[in-house]
């Protein structure tokens, strides 16, 4: 069965042995002469890497696009996982085959960032900021995700490139409520899904034929920094696999590489980890002339609950929790919280006690990068779980407690 899509047209039937609606062939008419977008459909994959990986070792060319309507193993950076509920988003995975240098090949995942931000500020008029390498975020929440990878085939070394959007006010998990959004939230429309992928598709060829382009490096860093609020001055904390640092970014290498500045002005690269910024919390909390006591402390008591339901998600995963507790909310001088009146005395306890089973379990914070599933089930995380769903119930008991005597 065929299906037509605006902008978009099935290829001819002979160019494949079978052609079903969950299953169909397009093909993109892209006036651009690097290569024109195959899309096959797909209702339902693994992962759309994953698909687009096999179909690359299988002789693929470059273009082949694979959209699903969901993922059951969706995949992020850093082996994390990609919440892809059915008709939520829009997934897919392209592969390319460039002919340009290695040295260039980083850039692909920030050009596709790029890309993504065109079309967003093009179709839903959403001012969108990149956060180090290629997150898409709205008002410093995720909307999209980009994974880039490579894989060795017989016709030499492939790119590819999987870009996850949220569409539509999905059910998102509790823990990625406050840190994710979709284009129907941040912008009140109701996108139209096949329309977003012509358009998206158009824009990562443009992206792709400036990259390649004698000049084509340097135009995407520069594209990249000016979409970026974290490409010059941006405090930020750095986690690799066995150390944090924080500093201040300085721009990025010829190769999409982040530079920050750390200690009597020496430069760290960074190629690869984890990047926040650091938020107004914490220490900067103290320092506010316009503290938002509110704020802090909801999401103070707010961490408290997802570390006790046990998933390691939340907060860009394992490091990102305990980066955040220590360094953002009980890093600097918790006993200020009680005198500025952010908490009282019974939840100072409460936390403190929790605080001392974090350092506890994990001394000198030597957590590493550690796979989610095996941190899930290490008896030192599950010792914290237990410390912090006994903190959320004497919490939540003294909330009752407070409530009770002020309606007396």
């Amino acid at each position: 069965m065929r299906t037509r899509v605006p902008g978009v047209h099935c290829a001819h039937p002979g160019l494949y042995a079978t052609v079903r609606f969950a299953d169909c062939f397009f093909r993109l008419i892209c006036p651009m002469n690097t290569f024109q977008p195959t899309i096959r459909r797909l209702e339902s994959i693994d992962s759309t890497n994953l698909e687009a990986m096999r179909q690359a070792k299988a002789g693929a060319p470059e273009g082949l696009c694979i959209v699903a309507r969901e993922q059951t193993h969706g995949r992020g950076r850093l082996e994390r996982t990609w919440q892809s509920p059915k008709d939520a988003g829009l997934y897919l995975s392209i592969v390319l085959r460039p002919k340009f240098e290695l040295g260039r090949w980083p850039l692909i995942g920030l050009m596709s960032a790029l890309a993504v931000s065109d079309v967003l500020a093009k179709t839903f008029d959403l001012q969108t900021d990149i956060k180090w390498p290629n997150d898409v975020c709205v008002n410093e929440r995720k909307l999209c995700g980009i994974l880039a990878e490579t894989v060795e085939t017989n016709l030499g070394m492939a790119a590819i490139v999987g870009i996850g959007v949220n569409l539509k006010r999905a059910d998102f998990s509790a823990e990625l409520k406050s840190i994710a959004t979709s284009v129907e939230e941040a912008s009140g429309a109701t996108p139209n899904g096949d329309m977003m992928l012509g358009n998206l598709l158009g824009a990562l060829v443009q992206r792709y034929d400036v990259l390649q382009s004698d000049h084509g490096p340097e135009h995407t860093i520069r594209e990249w920094c000016a979409h970026s609020s974290y490409a010059y001055d941006r405090k930020v904390r750095v986690t690799l696999n066995q150390e944090v640092f924080e500093g201040t970014t300085r721009g990025l290498e010829g190769d999409g590489a982040l530079r920050v500045e750390i200690e009597e002005g020496r430069i760290r690269i960074v190629r690869a980890g984890d990047v926040h910024a650091l938020r107004a919390t914490g220490a900067s909390w103290f320092s506010s002339p316009t503290p938002d006591i509110q704020a802090f402390r909801e999401g103070l008591l707010d961490m408290v609950a997802q570390i006790a339901s046990g998933g390691t998600e939340v907060y860009e995963g394992f490091n990102g929790i305990l980066s955040m507790w220590f360094d953002d909310y009980w890093g600097h001088n918790p006993k200020q919280l009680v005198r500025d009146g952010v908490i009282n005395e019974s939840e100072y306890v409460i936390l403190n006690r929790l605080s001392d089973t974090l350092r506890a379990a994990y001394p000198a914070r030597r957590y590493g990068n550690q796979d989610t599933q095996k941190v899930e089930k290490d008896p030192a995380w599950q010792s914290v779980v237990r410390a912090a769903k006994e903190a959320e119930r004497e919490l939540r008991e003294l909330l009752e407690t407070e409530m009770t005597g002020t309606s007396n």
